[in-house]
């Protein structure tokens, strides 16, 4: 705690310490019983959450009663002023201590001595300032943030860690995944003749990641890193319990993760994106357990900033994107691959409906009047005002909507909404989705 207050200003940090005596032979205990090991690890879990929702913790006063803010952080008073480049910057003491943080705890760094770096990515460059990820973003002037995170981890250390040597080989298992995950997504946007990593990274640790990037990769690299975690966990885990078969008790568990995507101008303050993409991360990962049914399943959320300030995402849901009480102009979240037995689409779904209407220049006035059409709140002249849009475009035009709208599911209800799987009295539409990431896919 001392540490954190220390060096960070405003962080703490929340612990919860467990005794317990070791079992006389753990690798032969029943699987229905757990271990005392495993028992002690589900009240640590207990205490630490009940630590968190205490209240309890330190609270920071800053007492200068008016002050310019960190142009870093956006929260601090101003006390230092550096060079980056040709820039100077003002900026708060934590923020300035920053500056001093051996560069082997640098996130970049550990990611440029991974063994999944490979040479090309340990000879190019990260990025020093967000504005040269603005001016490698299509269109430019725009970064992403993307939150990404482990779905159930807490769940499986309760139900499968049985022993310490099950949690060292977890352990393992994610600082491996998390490295060859992340850094294998951020190659396929390199090319291979690249000199710069398209990225800056912020936070890669556990299960955790957190990182800037030009807008038009902020999704695909996300979407990526998503289905390369997925792959490499579980391929990790079947090696070790090969190797090993008495860790978690041969019963090797499995994992996913999900991500949140806020894409919003250079200009931005990060501290707002921080919080955005932490609210898109828990849509996305209350949308893979509402999808617990279908399996494990890697989900994503996301969300385009245009103007100075954005509104919580909740309200923006419930007011902005309610057009009834019945109808909304949107599907996200996002399950990230298709799901046969699904009637709803899917990241993959809308990210292939992308490139085909930008394949055959599909105008984007035309899908800009789709939603203003589905937004009226008249069902019936909505429905009316499609089919007056339809006779005003070419019959390839058409054809193109058709099989758009099918892959999308949208002719299971009507050309414009489908029904909400997890509300039958809701209807959703991806139209509005598809339009939004339109320019940056």
């Amino acid at each position: 705690q001392k540490t954190y207050l220390e060096e960070t200003g405003t962080a703490t940090i929340t612990s919860a310490i467990v005794e317990y005596q070791p079992d006389d032979s753990p690798s032969s205990t029943k699987k229905e019983q757990p271990t005392a090991f495993n028992l002690a690890l589900r009240e640590a879990s207990v205490r630490l959450q009940q630590a968190k929702n205490s209240g309890r913790g330190h609270q920071v006063i800053t007492s200068v009663p008016i002050f310019a803010r960190c142009q870093r952080c956006g929260q601090l008073p101003i006390e230092k002023i550096i060079r980056i480049g040709n820039q100077d910057f003002e900026i708060c003491r934590v923020c300035f201590s920053k500056q001093t943080i051996p560069s082997s705890l640098y996130p970049g760094d550990r990611l440029k001595t991974s063994p999944s770096a490979g040479e090309s990515f340990r000879n190019a460059d990260f990025p020093n300032l967000i504005e040269d990820l603005g001016d490698q973003s299509q269109p430019k002037n725009f970064i992403a943030l993307v939150n990404a995170d482990g779905n159930n981890i807490g769940k499986i250390i309760e139900n499968y860690i049985h022993q310490e040597a099950d949690l060292i080989a977890l352990s393992s298992i994610l600082t491996e995944t998390i490295e060859y995950a992340l850094i294998e997504a951020v190659k396929a946007s390199m090319g291979t003749s690249a000199s710069k990593i398209p990225i800056i990274p912020i936070l890669i640790g556990g299960d955790d990641v957190m990182f800037l990037t030009p807008g038009h990769l902020g999704i695909p690299i996300a979407v990526a890193l998503c289905q390369n975690f997925k792959h490499k966990f579980n391929q990790l885990i079947q090696e070790k319990t090969k190797d090993n078969p008495s860790l978690f008790q041969s019963n090797p568990p499995e994992a996913v993760m999900s991500a949140g995507v806020v894409i919003a101008k250079t200009s931005h303050p990060l501290f707002a994106l921080d919080e955005l993409s932490e609210e898109l991360l828990k849509s996305a990962k209350q949308y893979s357990k509402e999808l617990s049914s279908f399996g494990i399943i890697s989900t994503i959320d996301f969300r385009v900033i245009t103007t100075p300030t954005a509104n919580p995402l909740k309200k923006v849901r419930q007011t902005e994107f309610r057009i009834a009480e019945d109808r909304f102009a949107t599907s996200r979240p996002y399950a990230i691959d298709t799901l046969n037995d699904l009637a709803r689409p899917s990241w993959e779904d809308v990210y292939q409906a992308i490139l085909r209407l930008k394949k055959e220049n599909f105008p984007n006035n035309k899908i800009h009047s789709l939603q203003n059409i589905l937004r009226n709140r008249s069902l019936l002249q909505a429905e009316l005002d499609l089919m007056n849009f339809r006779a005003h475009i070419t019959e390839k035009q058409h054809e193109i909507m058709k099989e758009i709208n099918s892959s999308m599911h949208l002719n299971q209800c009507n050309l414009l909404f489908l029904t909400n799987h997890l509300n039958p009295a809701q209807l959703i539409s991806p139209l509005p989705d598809l339009e939004e990431i339109y320019e940056f896919i």
